[in-house]
């Protein structure tokens, strides 16, 4: 019996020295999660509360922007949502905001939607407000850009149009197609 007992302790103990092993070996693999992530599209990190600065070639601040969050996946892709965006030109800039905002993997430049809010600077364009579906950001050229439905709004006039380019500081938009203009009179 101590025969048996003995060739069963060992069979026992090769099986567990099996499983040991097999469990350490797991140890020093990456995580499944990890894997997981990385097929599912899922982000490699998750920022809360974000504040997000760029600079440009010189040192110079190119924009500034909020956002609630932002999610940063592994081929340098990003999601933001509740965005607020300052362009920074030399004289002066747009207020942008925006409940999400898409940068595509290799792309140099933010997609706003699904309705963007843009105000010119108090200070050059009082009371500036136009509206669009979507707009692109791009900080290497400096411009703002869209091809859907825009809507201007000013002091005693407004404006309809599709689609819209914009310099970087705020100085210049030109509206490109089906442009249409109303006057408010005033009494």
């Amino acid at each position: 019996m101590a025969g048996h007992f003995s060739a069963l302790t060992t069979r026992g103990l090769t099986l567990l020295a099996l499983v040991a092993g097999a469990l350490a070996y797991q140890g020093f693999r990456e995580p499944a999660s990890f894997e997981t992530l990385a097929e599912a599209g899922r982000p490699r990190y998750h920022l809360e509360g974000a504040h997000w600065r760029r600079y440009g070639d010189t040192g110079e601040p190119v924009f500034e922007a909020t956002a609630d969050s932002i999610d940063y996946f592994d081929d340098a892709s990003m999601e933001l949502s509740g965005i607020d965006l300052v362009t920074r030109g030399a004289r002066g800039g747009w207020q942008l905001n925006a409940a999400r905002g898409r940068v595509a993997a290799g792309e140099r430049r933010l997609l706003l939607e699904p309705q963007v809010d843009i105000h010119g600077d108090p200070k050059q364009q009082p009371g500036t407000e136009i509206h669009t579906p979507t707009l692109w950001v791009d900080w290497s050229r400096r411009t703002l850009s869209t091809t859907d439905a825009v809507v201007a709004l000013a002091p005693g006039r407004s404006l309809e149009a599709v689609g819209m380019r914009a310099d970087w500081s705020g100085q210049r938009v030109d509206f490109l197609q089906r442009v249409e203009v109303r006057h408010d009179p005033r009494p």
